[in-house]
Parts: C-alpha cells; sequence; structure tokens
C-alpha cells in the first residue's frame, strides 16, 4: 500500500499512480502551479521553491530569443545581452559581412544589430557598404560618364543690329569739328559711375572641438557627427586615450576595451556552481544560471545543455543514462529497466511498463484509467471483460 506525498491518502489498487522524485502521488494531485492541471503522464518543469510547470505555462513565462521568438528549453544554451535581451547561439550572428557567429567581444550599434570584433575593425562602421562582396566592392570601377552629357558653353555673339545701334547712339552724344584745328570736342558729360564701398569680409567661426570648445587644428576625429582632437577623443570612463583603433560603446558613449571587459565582468551573470561571471554561453537549469561547462552529471560528468536532465533528492542533475542506472526500476513483466522518462505503472509494489501491463487471460493492455482484477498468477491481472 502507498500513500500519496501530497494528500497522504492511501492509493488503493487498482486506482493509478504516479511516481516523481521517489515520492507516490495521486495523478490530480500532481498539479501545475499555474494551469492546476495534472502533470501526470505529461513534460513539467520544476520552479527553484519547488513547485512545478507544465511545458504549455512554461513556454508562456520563459524568456524568448530576440530573433526567432522562440522560447528556450531547458538546458539549451544562450546568449544574455541583457536582462530583456536574449539570443539563441545560432541566432546571435554578425550584422557585418561575415554573418558569422558572434564570439564574447562585439559591438553594439544600438538598433538590434551587432558587429563581431573581426568585422569592426576591417570595416569600421562602413560595413553596409560592403555586404554584398567585400572584396569586389572595394576595387569596383567609378561609373561611366553618360553619353548624352550637355555641351560645353559657348559664349553668344552679339546681334549686328545692336552694335549698329550702340555706334549711332555714341555718335549722337558726340559732335567734333574737324576742319577748326583749335576747336575741343563737344562732348556731353556723363554721369559718374556709383560704386558701392567694399565691404570687409566676414570672418567666418571656425569649427570648436565637441570636447575642449577650442578650435580645431591639426588632425581630428569624427564620432556621432561630432568633430573632437584626436588628443580629446579619449575613453568616456577612465579619460585615456585609446591604444588601439577600435573601441565599444556603453549608451552611445565610446569606451576602451579594458573598460568594455570590466564592464562585461560586473554586469555579466553569476555562475550557479563556480560563481565566476558568465561572459560567453548562458545555461539555465531550475531558474539559475550555468557556464555550459559547469552544467554536467553527477555521475558520469557529461555536460548536460540541450539534453534532458533529471533530479535525485539531493538535486544533483543526471543525464537519462545515468539516473536510469541509479533511480530506474525493473518491469516485473519484460525485465527490462524502466527509463524515468517512460511511462510506468505500479501494482502490489511491483512496476510495469505501460505497454506491459496486461490481461494475463485476453493479452490486453490494461490502461491505468480502467479497472481491473488480481489474476492468479504472482504478477497478473484480470481486466474486467475477462471476469
Amino acid at each position: 500500500m502507498h500513500y500519496c506525498k501530497k494528500c497522504s491518502k492511501a492509493i488503493e489498487p487498482p486506482s493509478p499512480i504516479a511516481t516523481y522524485e521517489n515520492n507516490y502521488f495521486h495523478p490530480e494531485c500532481l498539479r501545475c502551479s499555474m494551469c492546476n492541471q495534472s502533470v501526470s503522464g505529461r513534460q513539467f518543469i520544476k520552479e527553484k521553491n519547488g513547485s512545478l510547470t507544465c511545458e504549455d505555462c512554461n513556454a508562456k513565462v520563459a524568456p524568448k530569443c530576440n530573433k526567432c521568438n522562440k522560447i528556450f528549453s531547458p538546458g539549451v544554451s544562450y546568449k544574455k545581452i541583457t536582462d530583456d535581451l536574449f539570443f539563441h547561439n545560432e541566432c546571435f550572428v554578425c550584422a557585418g559581412p561575415c554573418r558569422k557567429p558572434i564570439g564574447a567581444d562585439f559591438y553594439d550599434l544600438e538598433n538590434g544589430r551587432f558587429l563581431c570584433e573581426s568585422c569592426y575593425d576591417k570595416y569600421d562602421m562602413d560595413y553596409e557598404k560592403f555586404m554584398d562582396n567585400d572584396e569586389s566592392l572595394v576595387n569596383r570601377a567609378p561609373p561611366p560618364i553618360p553619353k548624352d552629357n550637355p555641351p560645353p558653353f559657348q559664349e553668344e555673339k552679339p546681334n549686328v543690329n545692336e552694335v549698329d545701334k550702340l555706334a549711332n547712339r555714341f555718335q549722337s552724344n558726340v559732335n567734333v569739328t574737324l576742319n577748326d584745328k583749335t576747336s575741343k570736342p563737344n562732348v556731353q558729360s556723363l554721369p559718374a559711375v556709383q560704386r558701392e564701398r567694399p565691404k570687409p569680409p566676414v570672418k567666418e567661426e571656425s569649427e570648436k572641438c565637441a570636447k575642449c570648445n577650442q578650435d580645431l587644428v591639426g588632425t581630428i576625429t569624427v564620432y556621432n557627427d561630432k568633430k573632437y582632437h584626436t588628443k580629446c577623443f579619449v575613453c568616456w570612463q577612465c579619460n585615456e586615450e585609446f591604444k588601439e583603433k577600435s573601441f565599444f560603446k556603453n549608451n552611445g558613449n565610446p569606451i576602451c576595451r579594458s573598460c568594455h571587459s570590466r564592464n562585461l565582468v560586473e554586469s555579466a551573470s553569476r555562475c550557479a556552481k563556480c560563481a565566476q561571471p558568465i561572459l560567453d554561453t548562458v545555461v539555465t537549469f531550475k531558474n539559475r544560471e550555468y557556464h555550459d561547462y559547469c552544467l554536467v552529471c553527477h555521475m558520469c560528468s557529461c555536460r548536460l545543455a540541450g539534453q534532458s536532465i533529471f533530479m535525485d533528492k539531493h538535486d544533483n542533475p543526471y543525464c537519462v543514462v545515468c539516473f536510469t542506472k541509479k533511480e530506474g526500476k525493473n518491469c516485473s513483466f519484460c525485465h527490462q529497466i524502466i527509463s524515468p522518462n517512460q511511462p510506468n505503472l505500479v501494482f502490489e509494489d511491483k512496476y510495469f511498463h505501460k505497454e506491459c501491463f496486461k490481461c494475463e487471460k485476453c493479452g490486453r493492455v490494461i490502461s491505468s484509467s480502467e479497472s481491473f482484477y488480481k489474476g492468479e498468477s504472482e504478477n497478473g491481472a484480470i481486466c474486467t471483460s475477462c471476469v
């Protein structure tokens, strides 16, 4: 006779029985903490507080990949960029020409895209120009000159009639007596030409450095449409000059590699096993975060990321093979071991595969939801149709 771990009532045969962590339950007592539905025979997850959550409810609250919008299954490794930004390893790829998965070091373009260190060093912020074929675009020839160019400018010649009119007008204003050598030409006085006094040239204001506000002379650096003296363009955190040609961004401000690494360490999640910062791949299990090499089987030390994980009474993780060897029961009918992820039945302290619990007369499989009677043999049962 077994007793339910939750309601403490006896589980009398032929009532179905559910086993979990070496404890016995009525199937209706083993419920999801969110939807209150039975999790017997279904996939479920044990929360940090010990409550159980079915797979459907877990999908509603579990973090999702920012690219493919799929949830992270238990034990699946992923990258955590911020508290609200997660990616599968295969989804976190470079936005540059290489399109390869990004490692620990990357550049945040602040528009939902990221550049790997290699593409940033090679293309800087001009990476979009090289997206099709970086080699062919670099040496691309200039575009051809259009054939239908406008003709060169030609000065228009004045009309002959206009020249004659100007000559006659000039003669009418000048009367000269050619026979009288003493006479002076009678030239009508022309109005004086009115000239504006030239204005002094306007002195253009020189551009200022965005940091020191002094005139920009010598070599300058342009960042975010702002211009700096090269010596003024320094790390926003430590105020030191950049020792490399590349730098990182922190809320839009340039920082050096040393400060970027220090920020990663300070803001990174801590592994639940070794307590060291997780700078690359994150694996979650039971609401805790691990390095992928720290979440291993307690018995064989194989990595558990991406596979089913089982726990013993002391919350030690096991792979399915080792947990079967440690906690698995032998079927009383076929004498084969019952894997923990296989449905099973318990009758008179004996375990059966679901498909092995049969009527000893007709050989039909007896399900856990129907009534039956004890048979004549030691492990036998008789269905209601054969009584």
